[in-house]
């Protein structure tokens, strides 16, 4: 072989180791950082011991690679489709008040968010006692608590939000409030004063009337030389008579101008103004 032939073969065998130094890292950083194998199959069994499935199947899919020794990648997928077939598994279906279908939903397990929408397909979840969280835009959030079994496939969870859409803020109007009681009619105090006028007119008649009665009686049989006692009970009538007289002049002029006042600020409750319209 010539001197330069070698130097070609050997300039090619360099080449090639090159080659296999830039390839080989390539190749190793595609299929993840290296595992340690027999830990990741002790810790999957640990977890599925534990009843966190989706945990452990990260494990034995990890200690299933081709990479792992035989023994260990034997056990591994073995344990895997296991875990497959007693993993299991619930369907969400959220719907609205009315009826409808919501598919654009967050479901959460114990905090841990496993979905952000449902589309009718089954969703694994570890057995054991758990509390599921269903939110959806609109919504108050649903919480339901549920015992999921082994080996329970495809259970079907139920949810329906009855609180309707939440409504967008909006400035509140306030409906006009109705006239206060009095200004619709005749105002309180006024009706009042004119009870109490009717009243004292009422008494005025009866006892003015009674004591004019009674003297002119004793004026017919026995003056000059009356009982001073009759005479005392006349004028008694006579000036309850007048203090009731007073009384009610004084309380329906002023349940008068109370009216008048009334109406005058207050035009739409006069009763004129009412016929008028």
């Amino acid at each position: 072989m010539s001197a330069s032939s070698s130097a070609r073969l050997f300039s090619a065998v360099l080449l090639g180791v090159a080659a296999f130094g830039v390839v080989a890292p390539r190749a190793a950083r595609a299929e993840g950082p290296a595992l340690d194998c027999p830990s990741s199959s002790e810790e999957g069994q640990r977890l599925r011991d534990k009843n966190r499935y989706l945990d452990a199947r990260e494990m034995f899919r990890a200690c299933s690679r081709p990479t792992c020794p035989g023994i260990v990648r034997k056990d591994c997928s073995k344990w895997l489709a296991e875990l497959d077939d007693s993993q299991p598994s619930i369907v969400i279906a959220a719907q609205d008040a009315a009826g409808a279908d919501i598919a654009a939903v967050k479901v959460e397990v114990d905090g841990r968010v496993i979905a952000s929408k449902t589309d009718g397909s089954a969703i694994p979840v570890d057995p054991g006692e758990h509390t599921f969280t269903v939110e959806a835009a609109g919504h108050k959030p649903t919480t339901v608590r549920l015992v999921v079994r082994v080996n329970e496939k495809n259970r079907l969870v139920r949810v329906t939000f009855d609180d309707g859409p939440k409504a967008p803020a909006a400035t509140k109007i306030e409906p006009p409030r109705p006239p206060a009681a009095e200004s619709r009619g005749v105002p309180v105090l006024g009706l009042t004063l004119a009870g109490v006028g009717a009243l004292a007119m009422g008494s005025f008649a009866y006892f003015g009337a009674t004591s004019k009665s009674d003297l002119d009686g004793l004026r017919s049989t026995c003056a000059p030389f009356c009982e001073q006692a009759a005479l005392d009970d006349v004028k008694s009538r006579m000036l309850v008579a007048d203090v009731s007289l007073g009384i009610g002049i004084v309380a329906l002029g002023v349940a008068t101008v109370l009216i008048i006042a009334h109406y005058a600020s207050h035009p739409a409750a006069s009763p004129m103004t009412t016929a008028t319209r």
